[in-house]
């Protein structure tokens, strides 16, 4: 029965499809956000004084970069011998004590009122002066001139006033019009200073009216705004800046107790903003423009040859794939070039002998095979991913997409983690293979816990413990999958081959390879991918080392599996040995050029440490894992051939229920245990329990492991590219904040960059596959060819890094 028109509509519905809408909206919203950062003034200095808005009560975002929250060690070490001089009023000084709190731990006098303090840290040499003067006045301006004679001015100057020249002059006409008087007077005295220090000009915060006591009363916002825009007006020639952004703070609900005075909160949100105006390109030099006032991260010359490489690649695949789209709507040329062509299929199908018999015909040569893989598809697949690296680096390196801080609410975490929990379970279907740990079951394990960890990252939750430790629970859930996954596979091929080494090798490194490259970064940023490097070259080796152990060998000698026990227990014992001793650990991996796949940017091999530690037990779990399952099924101790539950009678029962309580322990403890060092250390022992428990669950009862969701199990299959790719084109700043393609409007926002970060990482999925058959051929003298490049590629590569920092 032909299909209806909404049939023919339903069949445009598809992930091509969406790939298209993807690539317009991308180019559209670059394009845009390129043309606004060229037109207006993106200097992030000024951006982080003038404009910003209240993510949370505490936390402000200005408009277009994102703030570094600086601990009091930090900011010490930042204003570490500098001078700060701030002169005003009752709500300058509340600053100058919450600056004296946030870089010291020395106690701090508080002193009379309506007079001028000195503070000096002993340990830092931090010097902090307030100046009483509520006016601006003559006396104003000989501050401000022997300030301008000093011989050693202070490293920079906050000056604030207007509230008690409306309070005692009872907001009069006449009080404003002296008091821009006095500051036009004030205004080239501070410019001259400000030559050699910078000076701002903090604009008055707005007041909570009905708060404010009777003999305050005359402090209204339309006085305050007043006073700000006379102060803009004249300071704007000078070389004075003004801090809008300090009023802006104050404009939150609740601001104030007094409705005159800001709650601490606030201040610290204003001492932040002078910090990170300060102290970002000193205390983080190489961040490269992820946070404000950065200066821009240069392109090194790598990342420029591989942009023209990229480029090329796109054009002359489009070229190729045009052209030969063109030609195959073209007409068969002649007779004779059919007749050719269909003796060359003849021919080419002939084994050996004559082409028929009674035919005059001569034995066929035997002839090269032709290649695995298509130059046209490989050049067009080149020039796909290249296109998606580009946008990589504009989204995450560039600076024209703004960025905004992640901040936690329950809200943001909960809310789509039952919306995406409602469409897994809505979207399912009986599985073709009810095995345990069936391949589709394993996909959908993988796609559910990557959106959760998805929605962690995006929401920020690292912040709170109980959240944190279950993600780490669902990262050793992977990684077990590691485990079992490539024992099961070695075990049941016993294929220890180069072919199938250097494959998984490119599965799991090609985008990481390129992102280190395109995006400035060390390999070990992306952690995720060096463990399971890592963890799966350790299978590959238990497995593949003398004495060879797998299912054809144990079939033929069943004395055997004594031997792959030993082997449990070396590995096991090798892995406690190695854990006994951090020490012991750098030492084996701090040599080049190994270190250069496990060091952080600064150096240090302590990311690696932590990472390999902390899940180090759960990988020789999987894989011990899969070698019992794999042996009960054989003596027949477990069935799971079809839909039944894997055990007869109560059996399944206590299975099930205990598989409830090892959850509901970790879930127990990731509840109770104090701290994340406390935690992780405990973590690593009784991960199994939560795992094992989630296994027992999911496949012991038959009804729920004969099912899957399809839902899941998509976004299982791009797993992998849904981790890395979330780092830049989902989140912004290597993870520290989120991208905004779509200014002011969150949820907007979020659905845009979600949908063309899905698509992006599902086309490098599939144009990985297609690179694959190019750069790993199954033929092993074009194998032996590819890795001679690789391996010289590699040596250049670690010789850039560790020799010499060129860039042009």
């Amino acid at each position: 029965m032909a299909g209806g028109p909404n049939d023919s509509l339903l069949a445009y519905f598809n992930i091509g499809t969406a790939k298209y809408v993807a690539f317009v909206l991308g180019v559209a919203l670059v394009s845009m956000h390129g043309v606004r950062y060229m037109l207006e003034d993106h200097n992030t200095c000024s951006i982080l004084l003038d404009d910003g808005y209240h993510l949370t009560y505490s936390d402000w975002q200005p408009r277009g970069c994102m703030m570094h929250n600086y601990s009091k060690r930090d900011g010490e070490y930042c204003m570490n011998d500098k001078h700060i001089m701030l002169i005003g009023d009752s709500r300058v000084r509340q600053l100058f004590f919450e600056f004296a709190r946030m870089l010291s731990d020395q106690q701090i006098v508080e002193g009379k009122e309506h007079e001028s303090l000195s503070f000096r840290d002993k340990s830092s040499g931090i010097h902090l002066d307030f100046i009483w003067m509520p006016d601006v006045n003559l006396s104003t301006v000989e501050v401000y001139e022997k300030l301008a004679k000093d011989t050693e001015p202070p490293h920079f100057v906050i000056h604030g006033a207007a509230s008690w020249a409306i309070k005692y002059r009872n907001a009069t006409v006449q009080a404003f019009e002296e008091y821009k008087k006095n500051l036009t007077t004030l205004a080239p005295v501070m410019s001259s200073l400000a030559q050699s220090t910078d000076v701002l000009w903090m604009l008055q915060q707005p007041v909570e009216e009905d708060k404010l006591h009777i003999a305050r009363k005359m402090i209204t916002n339309e006085q305050i705004n007043m006073y700000n825009d006379a102060a803009l007006e004249i300071l704007e020639p000078t070389s004075v800046k003004t801090w809008k952004s300090a009023a802006q703070v104050s404009t939150i609900s609740n601001s104030t107790e007094d409705g005159l005075h800001v709650n601490r909160p606030l201040l610290q949100i204003d001492v932040q903003l002078i910090l990170n105006r300060y102290c970002n390109v000193k205390y983080r030099p190489d961040d490269g423009e992820i946070y404000c006032c950065q200066k821009k991260e240069e392109m090194t010359l790598i990342q420029q040859l591989l942009f023209v490489i990229f480029v090329i690649s796109f054009f002359s695949g489009a070229f190729l794939k045009v052209k030969r789209k063109i030609m195959s709507l073209r007409p068969t040329a002649n007779q004779s070039d059919q007749k050719e062509s269909t003796v060359v299929v003849i021919t080419e199908n002939v084994q050996n002998g004559p082409v028929a018999d009674g035919e005059n015909a001569t034995p066929v040569k035997k002839e090269t095979p032709p290649p695995s893989y298509d130059y046209v598809e490989v050049a067009w697949a080149l020039g796909k991913f290249g296109l998606i690296m580009i946008y990589f680096h504009i989204c995450d390196r560039t600076g024209f997409i703004p960025r905004e801080q992640k901040h936690y609410t329950h809200l943001r975490f909960f809310l789509p983690l039952c919306y995406i929990t409602l469409l897994g379970f809505f979207f399912n279907s009986r599985t073709s293979q009810p095995q345990v740990l069936n391949r589709d079951q394993t996909e959908e394990w993988k796609g559910w816990m990557q959106l959760v960890i998805l929605i962690y990252h995006m929401s920020g939750a690292s912040s709170v413990l109980p959240i944190y430790m279950h993600i780490r629970i669902l990262v050793a859930m992977y990684l077990f999958q590691t485990g079992y996954g490539h024992f099961s596979f070695f075990w049941n091929k016993a294929d220890y081959g180069i072919i199938r080494f250097c494959q998984v090798q490119f599965r799991l490194n090609w985008l990481v390879f390129m992102l280190c490259l395109v995006m400035n970064r060390p390999y070990q940023f992306y952690y995720f991918v060096p463990l399971v490097t890592f963890w799966f070259i350790v299978v590959y080796l238990t497995m593949a080392l003398w004495p060879k152990v797998s299912a054809k060998s144990v079939a033929e000698n069943t004395s055997r599996y004594v031997w792959m026990v030993f082997k449990f227990i070396g590995l096991f014992g090798i892995i406690v040995t190695v854990a006994l001793s951090e020490v012991f650990f750098y030492n084996l991996f701090d040599w080049w050029p190994l270190k250069e796949a496990f060091v952080t940017s600064d150096g240090k091999l302590y990311e690696w440490w932590f990472r390999w530690q902390l899940d180090r037990f759960i990988i020789p779990f999987g894989m011990l894992f899969s070698f019992m399952y794999i042996t009960l099924k054989k003596y027949n101790v477990i069935q799971d051939g079809d839909s039944e539950d894997v055990c007869k009678g109560c059996t399944s029962n206590l299975l099930t229920f205990l598989g409830f309580a090892m959850v509901a322990v970790y879930t127990i403890f990731a509840c109770l245990c104090p701290s994340k060092p406390d935690c992780n250390q405990t973590h690593s022992y009784i991960s199994v329990l939560p795992v094992t428990g989630f296994i027992l669950l999911r496949n012991v009862p038959g009804r729920v492991r004969a099912r899957y969701s399809t839902f899941f199990a998509w976004f299982g299959k791009i797993s992998l590219e849904l981790f890395i790719g979330q780092y830049h084109i989902w989140l912004a700043a290597d993870t520290k904040g989120t991208l905004i393609l779509i200014p002011d409007y969150p949820a907007v926002n979020l659905t845009i960059t979600s949908f063309i970060f899905v698509c992006a990482a599902h086309e490098i999925f599939v144009t990985t596959v297609q690179l694959q058959s190019f750069f790993v051929p199954k033929e092993l003298k074009e194998l032996f060819k590819r890795l001679a490049v690789f391996i010289c590629l590699m040596t250049g590569l670690l010789f850039y890094r560790t020799g010499s920092a060129f860039k042009i």
